[in-house]
Parts: C-alpha cells; structure tokens; sequence
C-alpha cells in the first residue's frame, strides 16, 4: 500500500494536530471536525483508516461508525476510536457498532504508529484476499 491516506475526525484541532504530528511522515492526512463533514469526505473517497473520536457533539464517534459500516464504499475500512473515556461499557460498543480498536489518550506516539501500521497490513491483506 503506497502512501496510505487516514481520515482523522475529531472536533478539536489539537487533537488533530497532535495525531497529524505523530503520522505525516508516513500518511496522507485529511481531518473532519464533524461527523457530518467526514460523511461527506468518505463518500466518493474512502480513506485508508479512520481515526474517530467519539465525543463530539453534534454526532457520536459511535453514531458515525455505525453510518461508515452500513456503506458498502466504507464497511471495510478500519476505524480506531481516539479517546480519553476507557470504562468497559464504551469499549464494548465501539468494538460492537465495527470499530477495530481503541487509541487511549493522552496518546502514546509509537503505539499510535504501531497499531495504524498493524491495521493498514491487515486492511491491505484482507484487500488482496478478496480481489
């Protein structure tokens, strides 16, 4: 996979910006600040992987992953949910409404860079698999 592209989608800009910091040497990045707005970047150009927070306000990180996975364009396309909130209730919704994993913050640079790494291969794999 050359260059893949993530979408980072989260409300506040420095959020955006410290994941960007952790990924541009190795990542095209595009960011959403909303729900709605990431709908609409995803629909006629999926990204690669999805990083989703899951508070936001006008529509949930839950919300959104829930729409990305009923899309036949972005159902296979690895969504990590970013957050601070780490109660089991929240994990097991994310993981049940399609989300892959969890990224905890404050967030861990080399982690980040390990599990976008581990889950574009497993994408890329799972791409090649089926076509």
């Amino acid at each position: 996979m050359d260059n893949p592209e993530l979408l980072i989608v989260d409300d506040e800009p420095v959020n955006i910006q410290v994941l960007s910091a952790v990924l541009k040497d190795r990542y095209r990045i595009r960011f959403a600040v909303s729900g709605e707005q990431a709908l609409a970047m995803v629909q006629d150009h999926p990204p690669d992987l999805i990083l989703l927070d899951i508070m936001m306000p006008d529509m949930s990180g839950i919300e959104l992953c829930k729409l990305l996975k009923a899309k036949p364009a972005t159902q296979s396309v690895p969504i990590l949910f970013v957050t601070s909130n780490q109660e089991r209730e929240v994990e097991v919704e994310g993981l049940s409404v399609g989300a892959m994993d969890f990224i905890y913050k404050p967030i861990r640079p080399h982690l980040v860079r390990a599990r976008v790494a581990n889950y574009l291969e497993l994408k890329s794999a799972r791409d090649q698999l089926a076509g």
